[in-house]
């Protein structure tokens, strides 16, 4: 726990929550802040860096939801609650508002936080599964924007599971280490030439490792436009990546002649379309095109992207001509957009205020319960967590009702 976050407006007791950090973690970085709109906003950056945010409950619980809702839309770090309760609808509450655990302020502070930290302990990398989860990010059309939310994603899930794969699988020269201003030695193409030999240690040679922890295997280093690399070779790679790390993401070209393959082998799917007529007719192609090879299109979400345009179609309309629902919109924000691309900022690290931080943080949220719904490995909800966050309210029904 190398960055933790108190926000209160009681002194005495953002005081002793000090001293209790300190004494499970005498190196933490503690940043205190107030309730004020103002002063978080101001501290998006704290917050989004944050190892652990714990959060004294005002006197209000209509104020308390509200905040752990907006924390929970600026970052996926663990939050806990600290307060007191009249009732265990309350409790329920702020745990499906976004919260992680809840310490009663009454309790040893120390002893719980560093229990609340152990219960949820970000994923072991001696317990990857031998075939992690696999979410491919494919546009329906060109300039869909799936590299920027391949991009975005790929942090989030990191901040996740502590670290996540990122495969360029664009084909020609890559683009996404731009995204994230990298400087690749090797890339894609090198591991594809030596497939047979391809293992865990050569997988790890190969990757850059972002800032975020987020583990890039590039595209092409070099201007080659000639053809993508063979079926069996990208299979072996993603194998090898599914084996390696916790979590895998794709940044896939639709065209790619392993383009069928690789989503059928995904755990989840988001194609990105748009609110306009050939957006929309090019992503109902698509699926069509999907569903004719044996693909599953159940583990698909279609998201909308760049929303909010002057004289766009609307969602449901859009919906009715791919005959199926839109899981999420993500609005254009321009700004955010263009420092995430020219500058290698993706806007879920450097501006996680930002309309598209907050979507791509809803994406986010939306891909984590479709892994779940769908079983992946290392994705269900941690059940020492659950049985912490019963146990307590089992005690506290009891202390009440008896």
């Amino acid at each position: 726990m190398k960055n933790a976050v108190i926000i209160s407006d009681r002194p005495s007791l953002s005081v002793q929550l000090r001293f209790a950090i300190a004494r499970f973690e005498a190196a933490a970085d503690i940043t205190e802040l107030g309730l004020g709109d103002e002063e978080l906003q101001l501290a998006e950056k704290k917050i989004a860096d944050a190892n652990i945010i714990i959060l004294v409950l005002p006197d209000s619980v209509e104020t308390a939801t509200k905040l752990i809702q907006n924390l929970r839309r600026l970052t996926t770090t663990q939050l806990v609650v600290v307060g007191t309760v009249s009732s265990p609808q309350h409790l329920l509450k702020y745990m499906h508002s976004g919260a992680d655990d809840f310490i009663d302020e009454n309790e040893e502070l120390a002893t719980k936080i560093k229990e609340s930290v152990t219960r949820t302990t970000r994923v072991d990398r001696d317990d990857i599964p031998r075939s992690s989860p696999l979410i491919t990010v494919v546009g329906a059309f060109g300039g869909s924007g799936a590299t920027l939310t391949s991009a975005n994603l790929s942090i989030l899930l990191a901040r996740r599971f502590d670290t996540c794969g990122l495969l360029d699988l664009t084909g020609g020269y890559g683009d996404l280490v731009n995204h994230l201003d990298l400087r690749p030695r090797y890339s894609i193409k090198e591991l594809c030439t030596n497939v047979e030999e391809l293992d865990s240690e050569m997988f790890n040679n190969a990757i850059t490792e972002h800032v975020t922890g987020v583990k890039v295997l590039a595209g092409s280093t070099a201007v080659d436009r000639s053809s993508f690399p063979g079926r069996d070779a990208v299979r072996g790679v993603v194998d090898v990546a599914r084996s390696t790390l916790p979590c895998v993401v794709a940044d896939l070209n639709r065209k790619a002649p392993f383009a069928t393959d690789l989503v059928n082998a995904s755990d989840v799917v988001v194609l990105l379309t748009g609110l306009n007529y050939s957006s929309a007719y090019a992503t109902r192609r698509l699926l069509a095109d999907w569903k004719n090879e044996g693909v599953n299109t159940d583990k698909t979400l279609v998201v909308a992207n760049r929303c909010r345009r002057r004289g766009e179609l609307g969602v449901d309309e859009t919906a009715v001509i791919l005959g199926r629902s839109i899981s999420l919109s993500i609005k254009d924000d321009a700004l955010a957009a263009n420092v995430s691309v020219n500058c290698g900022n993706p806007a879920v690290d450097e501006s996680p205020g930002s309309e598209l931080a907050r979507d791509m943080q809803s994406l986010f949220v939306t891909t984590m319960h479709a892994l779940d719904g769908c079983g992946a490995p290392g994705t269900r909800s941690n059940p020492r967590l659950l049985a912490g966050c019963l146990s307590r309210l089992t005690k506290f029904a009891s202390a009440t009702f008896n």
